[in-house]
């Protein structure tokens, strides 16, 4: 999670800098500062910092993954699919249920 953590920060960084850029050139303009863009600029940097920091967060309670070494071979990460990821199979109840809403709003198409 180091590696997540580091992007949303760096993108954290640039939304801070895009700010000020954005703030000082639209200030020095005749009709002053542009408030929803600079707000919108502010806020994604909030965002995206808050991210950041749950990653950061996470990171340290987790042990270290293939993905956080500089030196790590593709093959590191690799291991048996089939334990970790829940694969929904025939057993579900859901697509009678989903085929009968479909169906009304389905357009009979008069050939």
């Amino acid at each position: 999670m180091n590696l997540e953590a580091k992007i949303f920060e760096l993108v954290t960084v640039f939304f801070v800098l895009v700010a000020i850029v954005y703030g000082t050139f639209t200030g020095l303009s005749d009709k002053g500062i542009e408030w929803a863009g600079l707000t919108a600029l502010v806020l994604s940097a909030g965002l995206t910092l808050i991210i950041g920091t749950y990653f950061r967060f996470v990171a340290r309670r987790l042990d270290t993954r293939p993905e956080d070494f500089e030196d790590a071979e593709i093959s590191d990460g690799a291991g048996d699919l089939a334990s970790s990821v829940l694969v929904a199979t025939g057993r579900s109840c859901w697509p009678a249920p989903l085929r009968s809403l479909r169906s009304p709003w389905r357009s009979s198409r008069a050939g």
